[in-house]
């Protein structure tokens, strides 16, 4: 029987975008710690290896159901975004695939597109630093 305070057939609340993003970003950092434990070779923060273009359906056949696809590609997102993946490709001439083999060479036009990426998170992070900075100058 339901109780007074659920109507039969309400709708829940949608959650905003941002709120939205706020979740599948607590998700990813879930789901990768996952990709971190079963793939240590391919994916280790200490030595990031630029991903093989394709590695997420690879990745979807290895686990099945244990992670679906839109989580895998998720925690993906979350992990090549990170500033220390970003800062190794860049540097990089080669992807890798599950097993940490060379599986190709990084295109002209994703290394420029990674390099403007980078280059975006630097000067991200030195603004947030600096303003981080001038906030402890005021409490001081």
């Amino acid at each position: 029987m339901l109780s007074e305070d659920v109507k039969q057939n309400e709708e829940l609340p949608k959650l905003s975008k941002k709120e939205q993003r706020k979740e599948e970003s607590k998700q990813a950092k879930i789901d990768i710690k996952l990709l971190l434990k079963e793939f240590p070779i391919l994916f280790n923060w200490e030595e990031t290896k630029p991903l093989k273009i394709g590695i997420s359906e690879e990745l979807s056949e290895k686990l099945g159901v244990l992670l679906p696809i839109d989580r895998i590609k998720s925690a993906i997102r979350y992990y090549v975004r990170s500033m220390k993946y970003t800062e190794t490709f860049v540097k990089s001439s080669h992807r890798y695939d599950l097993e940490g083999k060379i599986s190709g060479e990084i295109s002209e036009q994703n290394l420029t597109d990674a390099t403007k990426y980078y280059e975006g998170l630097k000067a991200f992070f030195a603004k947030k630093n600096q303003k981080t900075e001038k906030e402890e100058v005021k409490q001081d």
